[in-house]
């Protein structure tokens, strides 16, 4: 019996909520006869994802018969990573490449120029993307927002100009370091901070 293998990916955890559901994706891929399915949650533009690579090794060793995606940007948004796919399945003796929304055979001509136009297009959707990103990140900068990870113990001020100390936060450390300073030994403090702070 031929070994079909699925790949199923959300670059988010918020994304699968909003409608590239996981759950949806291996559905489908199943239905289609995919024995098992691989499945990541990471950006279509990193390489390095775990079970991406797993994948890849499957398709390098021949342990696997087909790969089915339901599109063909679930597999990969980057143009490295399309030219490491064209050649895995367009050599000798390569499995079947199924993309199901796509209608992509990478053993014909059509197939592989099919291939070529759709990765071209998720690459350029994924750099559109990156430019609307920096876009929203230089208007704040222009207003004189902050940008970026608010700093641990830290929280935005009521303007979005600046951070400033986390007041409840600050009010926790100084009851720890109060307590630390009271006791004699780190587990008398630790046991008194558990029951000061609701710990236990």
């Amino acid at each position: 019996m031929p070994f079909t293998v699925g790949y199923a990916r959300v670059s988010t955890t918020k994304q699968e909520e909003g409608g590239l559901s996981l759950e949806d994706q291996k559905r489908r891929l199943i239905e289609a006869g995919a024995t098992e399915v691989l499945v990541d949650v990471m950006s279509g533009g990193k390489d390095h994802r775990p079970q991406f690579r797993r994948l890849m090794e499957m398709v390098r060793t021949g342990s696997v018969d087909a790969v089915i995606v339901c599109k063909l940007d679930r597999l990969t948004r980057s143009i490295t990573a399309r030219a490491e796919l064209y050649e895995a399945f367009t050599a000798p003796g390569a499995p079947i490449l199924r993309a199901l929304d796509d209608g992509i055979d990478l053993s014909t001509a059509s197939g592989r120029q099919m291939f070529d136009l759709l990765g071209a297009l998720a690459t350029g959707e994924r750099e559109r993307i990156r430019e609307r990103i920096n876009d929203g990140l230089n208007a704040r900068r222009a207003l004189g927002l902050f940008v970026g990870q608010t700093p641990w113990g830290l929280r935005l001020t009521r303007t979005g100009c600046g951070v400033e100390i986390d007041p409840d936060l600050k009010k926790q450390v100084e009851k720890v370091l109060a307590v630390m300073r009271q006791e004699r030994t780190i587990t008398a403090a630790a046991k008194r901070i558990a029951e000061d702070l609701g710990y236990e």
